[in-house]
């Protein structure tokens, strides 16, 4: 809403949308991000980097659907007292 708001005459449909479609057929053109603003290209890289890093953060648990996750106890981590 603010890129469309402050760039009201970038269509991305005709650059952003056809290079994304692009890559899930493995055949993106680069060419087509060269005259994409710069907002446009962080919000692509932010969320580019999410499904990078989604495999190591706990949110992989979205795909084994752990219904007993969401009601579960927290685990509580304490120190081993000496006897």
């Amino acid at each position: 809403l603010v890129t469309n708001a402050l760039q009201p005459d970038f269509n991305y449909r005709e650059t952003v949308s056809v290079w994304f479609r692009q890559l899930f057929l493995f055949r993106p053109d680069a060419g087509l991000m060269t005259d994409v603003p710069l907002s446009f290209k962080i919000h692509i890289t932010a969320g580019l980097l999410i499904f990078a890093l989604w495999p190591f953060t706990r949110l992989v648990h979205v795909w084994s659907v752990p219904l007993n996750y969401i009601g579960r106890r927290y685990i509580l981590y304490r120190k081993h007292r000496k006897i």
